[in-house]
């Protein structure tokens, strides 16, 4: 919801732009593949990583820092089309997102077999 939300008020500014500018740049192929699936494997990815690292460690905001650091290099690959250092087509896209929902079943199916929800339990909320 939060993706289609803010993809509604990014198309707005966007095409305006296209309108002031003249110069068409929006609504093809590798938008469709970014907002169907990029935008949403790499939320779930995110998630799943988190439940992944908060098993290996003890405290809540450490796996909130990892995430960071590993979110990162997958937020400027989705960014950097979008600022023009450099343009991806969308099988390349499609290929970027296959990976990262195979990243994300893969962290799933460990995390299935790894979360202990009484250890999340039992951490205070200072940790």
């Amino acid at each position: 919801m939060t993706t289609a939300i803010a993809f509604g008020a990014f198309t707005i500014v966007v095409s305006v732009g296209d309108i002031m500018l003249g110069i068409p740049f929006f609504l093809n192929w590798s938008w469709l593949v970014i907002i169907l699936f990029l935008a949403p494997g790499l939320m779930v990815f995110g998630a799943v990583f988190m439940v992944f690292e908060f098993n290996r460690i003890n405290s809540r905001l450490e796996s909130f820092q990892t995430i960071a650091y590993v979110a990162l290099p997958f937020l400027l690959l989705y960014i950097a089309p979008f600022t023009g250092l450099f343009r991806v087509n969308a099988s390349v896209l499609l290929v970027v997102s296959a990976i990262v929902w195979l990243c994300d079943l893969f962290l799933w199916i460990i995390d299935i077999r790894t979360f202990l929800p009484e250890k999340f339990l039992e951490q205070s909320l200072e940790d």
